[in-house]
């Protein structure tokens, strides 16, 4: 009878843990989909269906007398992309003699070029593939990168030729209401502000290549691309003294025991001002220096902090130990997506906390956009824990 009544234990023990494990298993997947189900969905392409010439002499006008956006430019020609159910955008050419246009996509070597409904709709297929790549890699982007903002904007599209004989277009996207508002039917429309209702891009189809894009300030709201890696403490770096009171002074103000390890290279650049973060007993000091480095000390000489946004040198590096290790471990991912960050990077930021080390990076290219922002996350053991990578600029 003990031996059955053992015999049954296990059995009921190995049941729960089946059944432990299926539901532990079944949490996860649950967790994964939803993490998934946040991350932002794949652009799809606009889908150009027919062009149609516009005349601009049957063009409706506004009802109010004030009102001179109404009237066409007589030498820009409109050609109306039609999509599924409405205007998508519009082809705008040159008249004959008159090269105003060209002007615009920033090159002197650049040729007219009359497109087809098949350029058309290649441009919406390559202009949603070169966002789609940089939403992949990135964890934050610019929402108009993202659904539902893409496809809410009217298009401007200017077509050409550049030195290589490579087929361009600089795309003019305008929110929808504002388009209307503005008649883009008929006009270039040429904004200096207005947040990112407005924003420009300019792609080389020929080689499938974003070749610059541009949106509308003073404000560009950013949102979660698809890149899933965890991002480590750099919103804990952000809000850290946000509690603290603040006080400035415009001299030396802070314990012999900072004072002592003010590095010899920056205190013979002058401390230009000093501020102090205050909980309580808690005291932080960051010391303003005039070659432009900050630094930032506890009440007893401990180094948390240092940035210069012209980059940190290996000496303010040095401040922090075991640094050199984690600039080779940024070294290694960074030549894993192809970037040679000793040649064209620079460190602009390192802070403690919570005994890991945030990072702050920027890798710059020939061409501006694929300038990246990434901030690492190190655990006390010097590995990679968290990565933030934002496209720069904005």
């Amino acid at each position: 009878m003990e031996k059955a009544s053992n015999t049954n234990s296990k059995a009921s023990f190995a049941t729960h843990f089946v059944r432990k494990t299926i539901i532990i298993s079944m949490l996860l997947w649950a967790v994964h989909t939803t993490l998934l189900a946040q991350l932002p969905e794949r652009l799809i392409p606009l889908n150009v269906t027919a062009l149609e010439a516009v005349d601009v002499t049957k063009l409706p006008k506004s009802d109010n007398p004030w009102d001179h956006w109404d009237k066409p430019d007589t030498t820009i020609r409109f050609t109306a992309c039609k999509g599924d159910t409405s205007v998508i955008g519009y082809v705008l050419e040159d008249n004959i003699g008159i090269p105003f246009l060209l002007h615009f996509v920033h090159s002197d070597s650049a040729k007219s070029y009359h497109p087809t409904l098949g350029d058309v709709q290649r441009a919406e297929v390559i202009f949603a593939e070169v966002l789609n790549l940089r939403t992949d890699s990135a964890n934050q982007v610019p929402r108009v990168f993202l659904a539902p903002y893409f496809y809410q904007y009217i298009r401007q599209y200017i077509f050409y030729l550049n030195k290589q004989n490579d087929t361009c277009v600089y795309i003019n996207l305008t929110e929808s209401e504002s388009a209307k508002e503005h008649y883009v039917d008929r006009h270039f429309l040429q904004v200096c502000d207005g947040g990112d209702y407005y924003w420009r891009a300019k792609i080389n189809l020929t080689q499938r290549q974003l070749l610059d894009y541009s949106i509308n300030g003073p404000t560009v709201h950013v949102s979660r691309g698809r890149n899933s890696e965890p991002e480590g403490l750099v919103k804990a770096v952000r809000k850290k003294y946000e509690k603290y009171k603040l006080t400035s002074f415009n001299y030396r103000e802070y314990p012999k025991a900072v004072e002592r390890q003010l590095p010899a290279k920056h205190d013979s650049s002058g401390v230009t001002r000093v501020t102090i973060y205050s909980k309580g007993l808690r005291k932080y000091y960051r010391v303003f220096f005039g070659d432009g480095v900050v630094l930032i000390y506890r009440s007893n000489g401990e180094i948390v902090s240092a940035d210069n946004l012209d980059g940190l040198s290996k000496e303010d590096l040095s401040l922090f130990p075991g640094a050199d290790t984690l600039v080779n471990a940024i070294e290694r991912d960074m030549s894993s997506r192809g970037r040679d960050f000793r040649k064209n990077g620079i460190i602009y930021m390192i802070d403690k906390i919570k005994n890991c080390y945030v990072i702050a990076t920027v890798c710059e290219t020939t061409n501006p956009i694929y300038t990246i922002k990434v901030w690492y996350t190190f655990d006390r053991k010097g590995r990679i824990i968290g990565v933030v990578r934002r496209w720069w600029p904005h």
